[in-house]
């Protein structure tokens, strides 16, 4: 059996690609499986691919149209047979001593599943920078040096990033979770890691960078497109998973408002020709809502910011009428008087004498 199976999905990564396939082949643990997924790239991609395929038999390539990083995730998980499984991203550069520490600590603490830290590089501004949502502070100070699962964590949960990037996983965990990535979505990581966190018995959070995420102007998440909408589509999803687990009681109300406040900033961040779009399909979907009429179940649990904007979208006429709702609430904007300009007054009276 290989060691460690590596699921790298490319789209369009000629300038990066090397530096991140060079980083998995040259990992210190040189028992790996490479496998690198071309989701219909119309760069050089496939043909740096197939010169490393050519030189390097653990390179395995694959082709296929332009479907999205989940679809390429999944597809090549059904042919991973490392003991241990990794995510890669084609623009991003791993530690080459990676996979040794990584295996070294699953195996003396048993685990099914490792999370490291993550660094930011801005190629374009040339500069490296942290983030909390990577580094995970909050965590490290709840669990320590210790293993644990979802039980230890409460609402932590959701201060825990939910890139794949991130995680080494125990591959046969993964098999028996059925977990899979979202296809045909920006956000396809958000339903595997929450697929995985509440089967987990045994994580352990290692307190140091192992990964760099390259920034670029090309990056996918970048774009501000209508894609962003399929945020709804994602936390639906999670919704759905976490009820099927048992644990919607208890997560009820953080995954209901997280799911309208990041929609409401999803729309603030597409481009104006996209907005109009996105609101219909927020007023279909915020439709659908539990006690949606009068807003009963979501009303009981929403925080005061959430219901002004739940409501704006369920009362609003058409995009229109819920943008001046959106300005005011959101922007801050004052309201447009709704007093009509009186026709007549001294000055059109003088205009009409003069005529």
């Amino acid at each position: 059996m290989v060691k460690v199976s590596v699921i790298m999905p490319v789209y369009n990564a000629e300038d990066f690609l090397k530096d991140s396939v060079d980083s998995i082949l040259n990992q210190t643990i040189g028992d790996v499986e490479l496998f690198c997924v071309d989701d219909g790239s119309d760069d050089a991609s496939l043909e740096i691919l197939n010169k490393y395929a050519e030189n390097d038999s653990r390179v395995n390539v694959f082709s296929r149209d332009h479907q999205g990083a989940g679809n390429a995730r999944n597809y090549a998980l059904e042919y991973a047979t490392g003991e241990y499984l990794y995510f890669m991203d084609a623009d991003d550069i791993l530690d080459l001593n990676a996979f040794e520490v990584f295996c070294s600590v699953c195996e003396q603490k048993d685990l099914d599943f490792l999370i490291f830290k993550m660094i930011n590089y801005d190629i374009d501004e040339d500069r490296y920078y942290e983030s909390d949502y990577y580094n995970m502070p909050k965590l490290h100070e709840a669990v320590g040096d210790n293993v644990f699962n979802h039980k230890d964590l409460g609402n932590l949960i959701f201060k825990m990033n939910t890139s794949t990037c991130s995680k080494f996983y125990n591959r046969e965990f993964v098999i028996g979770t059925g977990a899979r990535f979202r296809e045909n979505s920006k956000f396809n990581d958000n339903q595997f890691f929450w697929g995985v966190i509440f089967c987990a018995e045994r994580i352990y959070f290692l307190d140091e960078f192992y990964y760099t995420r390259t920034r670029h102007s090309k990056s996918l998440t970048g774009s501000n497109d209508l894609s962003h909408s399929d945020i709804i589509g994602v936390y639906n999803d999670i919704i759905a998973l976490v009820e099927k687990r048992g644990q919607l009681d208890r997560f009820k109300k953080k995954l209901y408002n997280q799911k309208i406040s990041l929609a409401y900033r999803r729309f603030g961040e597409v481009d104006e020709r996209y907005k109009p779009a996105y609101y219909d399909i927020m007023k279909e979907d915020f439709s659908k809502m539990p006690g949606h009429e009068k807003y009963g179940e979501f009303m009981d649990v929403a925080y005061k910011e959430n219901k002004i904007r739940f409501e704006d979208v369920i009362i609003s006429k058409d995009y229109d009428d819920f943008k001046r709702l959106y300005d005011v609430h959101e922007l801050g904007k004052k309201p447009e008087s709704k007093k009509k300009k009186k026709d007549g007054g001294f000055l059109n009276k003088l205009k009409r004498l003069l005529k």
